[in-house]
């Protein structure tokens, strides 16, 4: 019988490797609510959720009746579109948020967006990487990192290791669908530097960025990530050097 991922071991292995300041977050897609698992028992946003892992060490999962952010339930696929979403005219027409100058830019910005298909998807959950319950072979899982510039740098580097394949970079669309639902639905890893909502809502600081990545990665960008370290130890002291002040 095939053992789940040692999850605390990964989350020490990341924070060790890069310095972090927090460990990653791991976010749950499933149609089904996980076993153990306490529903989360106040409203929030989808992004607002991964402080409440990050810094309070919490795991819960959630539905649709959870998230006050209606963009990024529907983007994560556990709500329909509200009206004036698709056409552009709640974010971008008059009376709208403004995001972009009008409908039709906003309609040609969410073509780059990742949004989950309705009816995939019913429930989002969420735990420090650290403490994740859920087991492997439920799938649909997602780590999502907060990093700096330098530790993403090396964090790519660990993905592409081995393949040389560069990391795909998601900024623009709201940074649920870029490093939440985008892994997600493509079983590949992304950056985004965030969207002006998850600076404006969550604890994220000026100098992080994010990185996705789906969970079945995780031991792989590790071994690389520390092999790549060993054999240029001169670069991962980058790491350990204080960033220069004005």
């Amino acid at each position: 019988m095939a053992r789940d991922m040692d999850y605390a071991g990964l989350s020490d292995r990341f924070v060790k490797a890069l310095r972090l300041e927090t460990a990653p977050v791991t976010v749950l897609f499933s149609a089904k609510p996980p076993d153990g698992v306490q529903k989360l028992a106040e409203t929030s946003m989808a992004c607002t959720m991964l402080d409440l892992a990050r810094h309070e060490g919490r795991t819960f999962y959630t539905d649709a009746s959870n998230h006050t952010c209606k963009n990024g339930a529907f983007y994560l696929g556990i709500e329909e579109p509200f009206d004036g979403l698709l056409s552009g005219e709640a974010n971008a027409g008059i009376g709208g948020s403004s995001l972009v100058c009008n409908p039709a830019a906003f309609q040609r910005l969410l073509e780059g967006y990742e949004i989950v298909p309705q009816g995939r998807v019913i429930y989002l959950s969420y735990a420090p990487l650290a403490e994740t319950p859920f087991p492997e072979k439920l799938g649909g899982m997602v780590a999502v990192f907060f990093v700096t510039p330098r530790q993403s740098l090396f964090l790519e580097r660990g993905i592409n290791y081995r393949t040389g394949a560069p990391v795909e970079s998601l900024t623009g669309p709201a940074t649920c669908s870029s490093i939440m639902a985008a892994p997600f639905m493509t079983g590949k890893p992304f950056t985004t530097h965030n969207c002006f909502g998850f600076n404006l809502f969550t604890k994220v600081k000026a100098g992080e960025m994010m990185v996705g990545i789906p969970m079945h990665m995780l031991p792989e960008v590790i071994a690389n990530l520390e092999e790549f370290q060993g054999e240029r130890p001169d670069l991962a002291a980058m790491l350990d050097r204080e960033e220069e002040t004005a």
